[in-house]
């Protein structure tokens, strides 16, 4: 049996090369399940806090792309907590491919149904919207576009608790990434 302190099965197939690469090597697999206690995230990179009120946290913003974006939301439903709320940023350099990607990640977003969704920027939130709307419309119907940090904390800040998990994805303001992060009444350093 292997612990690895890692979230989100994305993580699965890195662990399986790793650990088929240390048995050629000549690793035995005890020796391989114990390095793999030790594995911690990059920062900002799926990284587990503990916010305020036993909030847990999941800060994914160090950057974004559809597929770690999707696969982060898919995460949210293997977390057994009762609330699910994300904070998120529109993707950006994507190019033609931009409008389609965030339509997935809409659709992503309504499967994993989080109790509030807070989109921190209106580029391509309709798309996101429609993404959302196309597979459970009350996920739609929750989500906020709000550039202003302050506002966006507002929304998210009476959803803090023991039975809540908050992904933060995407490259959000960092105001307001502290605020939640640090349980601040304000995004305001």
């Amino acid at each position: 049996d292997f612990v690895v302190p890692l979230l989100g099965e994305q993580q699965l197939g890195s662990i399986l090369a790793a650990t088929a690469a240390a048995l050629t090597l000549g690793m035995r697999l005890e020796e391989i399940a114990e390095a793999a206690r030790a594995l911690a995230p990059l920062p900002r990179t799926m990284e587990r806090v503990q916010g305020q009120d036993d909030t847990m946290i999941v800060d994914d913003t160090y950057s974004a792309n559809p597929e770690g974006v999707i696969a982060a939301l898919k995460f949210l439903r293997q977390t057994g907590r009762k609330k699910n709320v994300v904070v998120l940023a529109s993707m950006i350099e994507l190019g033609r491919t931009a409008r389609e990607a965030h339509r997935s990640v809409g659709e992503a977003l309504a499967h994993a149904r989080p109790e509030r969704t807070v989109l921190t920027s209106s580029d391509y939130a309709d798309a996101i919207i429609h993404g959302a709307r196309g597979v459970h419309a009350p996920t739609a119907e929750r989500i906020s576009v709000e550039p202003d940090s302050e506002r966006a904390l507002a929304i998210v800040r009476p959803l803090f608790g023991s039975e809540t998990v908050i992904l933060l994805e995407g490259r959000i303001p960092e105001t307001l990434r502290q605020a939640i992060r640090h349980g601040r009444k304000s995004p305001k350093p």
